[in-house]
């Protein structure tokens, strides 16, 4: 095979007249499904071409014989033919001279091209004659002018087909039939011509298909008669009376972000305000004692979901952890032996959570080895309390710092404060069970420890990775270094500092 016969690419070359065509060398590739694909080199009155047949698809192209040209980008040959009144290539070839195997690209799916390789013997088989006869007859049937073709109406009809399927899935979801009506005549042929006309003009409906997994975004659907698509400068969506009216912008960055965001939090629906407002409030799942105390797990942006809990006071939200399910929170005050004491990074023994599940109707709160069941409200009670109670900063929490000791017993405790690099600073010290407040600042600060000082620097706290000392009047005390990772039970539990303190999670109450 000539050079151009590294990679097939769908071109129209326009033959008003049967050619004459002298066959030179032919190469047939496949793959294991049966796909087949020819080439094959011929001397004609343009020049040099190559003829391209392939089988065993349902593509449209399917036992056609077209005539293309090559192109050399430097890095891959491509065999060019004209399609629907443009330029397509259907095979690249990488591995050029050795042609071992090619990348078929068949026009109905343009992006999942299907990798063939060399077969010998089929090569060796074929019959190039009657190839330029088959190429021949098609050429004077009409059959290449007709894929080569642009064919305006033809175009609309597959496209209104294929957006079918989206309004029938939609329809499936929502048991709604919302018609997609298509301006055509804001569509250059260049536009209908790319297949990707059908996704944009279908990307409503397919947010609207995932709206309807909720009861609010039903509600949305059955009060729409229509979605319309057309060409515009700009990207935009909006209700014009019972209609979606989607534009299609020149530069349609983040198509499905800029829906969702329209759909769910920017588009003031009738009777219905705020979607997303309403979605949070049907996907939470409330649950309560019937004391008055609340737990639950409220949707989250980035987490999928948080725990809320409180009481008629209002809801505090929880921050979800990063890397692990939003249901879990630190409580250090508890203990579960069962626990994975590794997973992501977090030692889940110091860790309870919040389970519910509205189709089983159960919901409870798990707190080290102890389990509260709660009843689980239903979307409309669940609203009404939303409502009543509202959401509430949680309490202060103060988060430990640095933990020593001295060999008779008596403990250096330091707190700070809860936000990220927060000074914050508090010095306790004692036996446990008695630990009392000093009054001592932070003077220095670094990745080596931290020092704590007296105004009058008569007494010192010295915190290093290696060792840390207590200063009395410039007498030394060696202390030992308490990981904190480790004495949970001891912080929480025996040194006193937060006997009666709420931590700000489900456990403060169950």
């Amino acid at each position: 095979m000539h050079r151009t016969a590294g990679v097939v690419v769908l071109l129209a070359l326009g033959c008003a007249a049967t050619p004459r065509l002298t066959p030179r060398s032919g190469a047939v590739f496949v793959e294991p499904e049966g796909i087949e694909l020819t080439l094959l080199d011929v001397d004609g009155e343009a020049g040099p071409q190559t003829l391209v047949r392939v089988r065993g698809t349902l593509s449209r192209i399917n036992d056609v014989v077209l005539a293309h040209r090559l192109h050399d980008s430097g890095d891959a040959l491509f065999y060019v033919t004209t399609l629907r009144g443009g330029d397509y290539y259907t095979v690249r070839v990488d591995d050029f001279p050795r042609r071992g195997s090619c990348l078929l690209q068949l026009p109905e799916r343009p992006s999942d091209g299907v990798r063939l390789r060399h077969d010998p013997e089929r090569s060796a088989a074929l019959d190039a004659e009657a190839l330029v006869a088959e190429h021949r007859r098609q050429l004077r049937d009409g059959t290449l002018a007709r894929l080569q073709e642009f064919d305006r109406p033809a175009e609309i009809a597959a496209i209104t087909a294929e957006l079918n399927d989206d309004t029938a899935a939609l329809a499936a979801a929502c048991a709604r039939q919302l018609p997609l009506a298509v301006v055509w005549e804001s569509f250059s042929d260049a536009e209908l011509r790319g297949r990707g006309l059908v996704r944009a003009c279908a990307a409503p409906h397919d947010q609207l298909r995932r709206l309807c997994e909720h009861e609010a975004g039903k509600q949305v659907v059955a009060r729409l008669s229509e979605v319309r698509c057309r060409r515009a400068p700009a990207m935009s969506l909006e209700l014009d009376g019972q209609a979606l009216a989607w534009q299609l912008g020149d530069q349609d960055v983040n198509r499905d972000d800029f829906l969702r965001r329209r759909l769910r939090e920017e588009i003031a629906w009738p009777e219905l305000g705020n979607l997303q407002a309403r979605l949070d409030v049907e996907r939470t799942l409330l649950c309560t004692d019937d004391k008055g105390h609340y737990a639950g797990l409220a949707p989250h942006r980035e987490a999928g979901e948080q725990v809320i809990f409180g009481d008629g006071r209002g809801l505090v939200r929880l921050e979800p952890l990063r890397f692990l399910g939003g249901n879990w929170f630190f409580e250090p005050r508890e203990f579960n032996a069962s626990h994975n004491e590794a997973l992501r990074g977090y030692d889940l023994r110091y860790h309870s959570y919040v389970e519910a599940d509205r189709q089983k109707g159960t919901c409870k709160v798990s707190c080290g080895e102890r389990v509260s069941a709660l009843r689980l409200l239903d979307v409309a009670e669940t609203a009404a309390r939303l409502s009543e109670l509202g959401f509430v900063p949680g309490p202060e929490r103060r988060r430990p710092y640095a933990l020593a000791r001295d060999r008779a017993g008596t403990y250096y405790f330091v707190d700070t404060g809860n936000e990220p690099d927060s000074r914050r600073f508090r010095l306790f010290s004692g036996p446990k069970g008695n630990l009392k407040e000093l009054k001592m600042v932070n003077i220095t600060s670094d990745s080596r420890g931290d020092v704590f000082a007296t105004e009058n620097g008569s007494l010192r706290l010295i915190l290093e990775q290696e060792e840390s000392f207590w200063v009395k009047e410039s007498k030394n005390e060696k202390l030992v270094n308490v990981p904190l990772h480790d004495n949970w039970r001891v912080v929480y539990h025996e040194l006193g500092v937060y006997t009666g303190v709420p931590f700000g999670t489900p456990c403060d109450i169950w």
